[in-house]
């Protein structure tokens, strides 16, 4: 009886044993997948420089589309995670009276290089049709500068009554005290962009302070039209990435980059830093069609 016993003994002993050493191997291979599969999302991400393209897509999309905000490339932060994450967050500037103020930020998530989420969190006011890239249509045209103080200054988004040769749009603003903060190209696509209510294609311009971000790969002393060429050819041959970010608008690059060489570069309309005293005179002259007042509370 005693033997039968110390084998029933030895027989839960091996057992336990066992058991103890199946959870300890799953566990140590659970510890192992981890740093495992960060180092290949690591790799992942380096092979082609695919993570700094990713950061340098949505830069230039909101160089390219938007008429009021940036991103501080200065302070854009990505991390990878395993199992082929990467999670970009941009903070957004915008200019207001010659000061930069943060407005807020672009969080995007990648899982296998594809866009499985983003979010645009803005600290000022948004309104309900805003999207990304942000659009502009005919309806956003129509603000009037009715309550608003003669002296003060807005930011105000308007559509030339003809379009302007970029080499002389300085000699027209300075007529009316007004500066520049992005210029809207003429690009064949923009009445379309305009009457277009479900917001499906942006207006195409470049900051009037364009600068090329840091390890982008752009010509560092570019000036800011000569940037501006280069961001067109990048998004172009980076469509892929670019429609992930934008998907459902359209840029259609390529078309307006023909456009573009065939016709020089002119401008549709522009962002300007302008009193309002001068904003009624530029429309009393009729030399523009439309009108955006951009002012958020700057923070």
């Amino acid at each position: 009886m005693k033997e039968s016993l110390n084998h029933t003994d030895i027989l839960l002993k091996a057992k336990s044993k066992a058991k103890w050493n199946t959870i300890i191997s799953i566990l140590s291979t659970l510890l192992l997948i981890g740093p495992v599969m960060f180092l290949l999302s690591l790799t992942y991400y380096s092979i082609g420089d695919r993570a700094n393209k990713q950061i340098l897509t949505l830069e230039t999309i909101y160089s390219l589309t938007d008429p009021t905000m940036t991103i501080n490339d200065n302070k854009v932060r990505s991390s990878i995670s395993p199992f082929f994450g990467l999670t970009i967050d941009a903070p957004i500037k915008q200019q207001y009276n010659s000061t930069e103020y943060n407005v807020g930020s672009h969080e995007v998530t990648y899982r296998f290089g594809n866009v499985i989420s983003q979010k645009q969190n803005l600290n000022i006011p948004k309104e309900t049709s805003a999207t990304f890239p942000q659009t502009i249509i005919n309806e956003d045209l129509d603000d009037s500068t009715n309550g608003l103080d003669k002296d003060s200054t807005v930011n105000a988004f308007v559509v030339f009554k003809n379009s302007i040769e970029y080499g002389k749009v300085s000699q027209f603003l300075n007529e009316y005290n007004a500066k520049s903060i992005w210029n809207a190209v003429e690009t064949g696509k923009e009445k379309q962009a305009l009457s277009d209510k479900t917001r499906g294609i942006t207006l195409i311009g470049f900051p009037s302070n364009n600068r090329a971000p840091e390890n982008s790969g752009f010509i560092d002393k570019s000036t800011p039209v000569q940037l501006f060429y280069e961001q067109l050819a990048f998004i172009s041959s980076n469509s892929d990435m670019v429609d992930e970010l934008i998907w459902p608008i359209s840029l259609e690059i390529k078309e307006r980059r023909n456009y573009i060489k065939d016709n020089g570069l002119k401008l549709y309309g522009a962002t300007l830093s302008i009193k309002v005293k001068d904003l009624d005179a530029m429309i009393e002259d009729e030399k523009i069609s439309g009108m955006k007042v951009i002012t958020p509370e700057m923070r």
